[in-house]
C-alpha cells in the first residue's frame, strides 16, 4: 500500500518499548488514529521534533499489514510551545487535547476540529488573550460542532417563551422559572445567542466582562458534561487551579 501524506496535530503520546513512541494524531483526512513513531525519543532520530504534544506538521505514514499506522516522516508546521508561558495557559491547553481526544471519533475525518483545536492553540500560545476567553471561545466550537446547541429562546421543559431566568444543561437549554434549574446570567444569555448566530472567527475575540466569560463557561461546560462527557481531568485539574469566580 501507498503511503498516506496528511496534516494533523499530535494531541497525546505515551513511551512505547525503548526509544519508541505511541501518537495519538487528529489529522486532517483520516480523524483521530494512533501512530507508532519507532525511535523518536532519540535525539538523532530525523522525526524526533513529533514527539511532544501540540506539534502540527505533514505525517507520512505507512499502513502496515494488520492495519495501523507507523511514522516514517514529519515534517513540522507548527509548535505551540508558548503555551506553557504561564501555568493556567498551559492547563488550559492540557484541556482542549483531552477534549478533543475525548470527542474526536477514530478514524473519521473531523476537518473542523482540527481547525477549530489550531485556531484555539494559537489564540492560547501567540497571544495576549485571557486563556478563559480562549476556553470559552473553544468550548462553543466544541458544542456546535458536536450538534450540542443550547436552546436559548423557549424553556426546553415546558417550551414556555417567557421568564426564562433558568439554566439546565441536562435537557439543553434555559428554563422557565417554574421549571426550575440553575440561575441564568442575562450577559452569559446573551452572550451565547450572539455567538450561536455568529460564524467561527468571533469566537476567540470575545470583548466583555471577565464576569461574563465566567458566568458563561458555567453552562457550556454543564453542556459538555452533561452532552458529551463527564470524564475531564484536565477540567477538573484547572477548576481546581483558576476556579470560575
Amino acid at each position: 500500500m501507498e503511503p498516506i501524506k496528511t496534516l494533523g496535530l499530535v494531541i497525546r503520546v505515551a513511551a512505547y518499548r525503548e526509544a519508541h513512541q505511541m501518537l495519538t494524531v487528529l489529522t486532517q483526512t483520516h480523524g483521530k488514529i494512533a501512530v507508532s513513531a519507532p525511535g523518536v525519543r532519540s535525539f538523532k532520530n530525523k522525526n524526533h521534533a513529533v514527539g511532544s504534544p501540540y506539534r502540527y506538521g505533514e505525517f507520512v505514514l505507512k499502513v502496515t499489514r494488520d492495519g495501523r499506522y507507523s511514522l516514517m516522516e514529519f515534517t513540522p508546521l507548527a509548535f505551540f510551545d508558548n503555551i506553557n508561558k504561564s501555568l493556567h495557559a498551559m492547563q488550559t491547553g492540557m484541556f482542549f487535547l483531552e477534549l478533543c481526544e475525548k470527542i474526536a471519533p477514530e478514524e473519521e475525518p473531523m476537518p473542523e476540529l482540527l481547525r477549530l483545536t489550531l485556531n484555539a492553540l494559537h489564540f492560547l500560545a501567540k497571544t495576549d488573550r485571557d486563556p478563559d476567553a480562549v476556553r470559552l471561545g473553544y468550548e462553543i466550537g466544541v458544542l456546535r460542532l458536536s450538534g450540542v446547541c443550547a436552546d436559548l429562546t423557549s424553556c426546553v421543559k415546558c417550551g414556555s417563551r417567557e421568564d426564562l431566568v433558568r439554566f439546565r444543561p441536562a435537557l439543553g437549554g434555559v428554563t422557565c422559572i417554574r421549571c426550575g434549574g440553575f440561575v441564568l446570567d442575562r450577559a452569559a444569555h446573551s452572550l451565547l445567542l450572539m455567538t450561536d448566530t455568529e460564524l467561527q472567527k468571533p469566537l476567540f475575540s470575545f470583548d466583555v466582562p471577565k464576569s461574563t466569560i465566567a458566568a458563561t463557561l458555567r453552562y457550556t461546560e454543564g453542556m459538555i458534561h452533561a452532552q458529551l462527557c463527564d470524564d475531564l481531568k484536565q477540567l477538573r485539574a484547572l477548576h481546581e487551579l483558576f476556579p470560575i469566580l
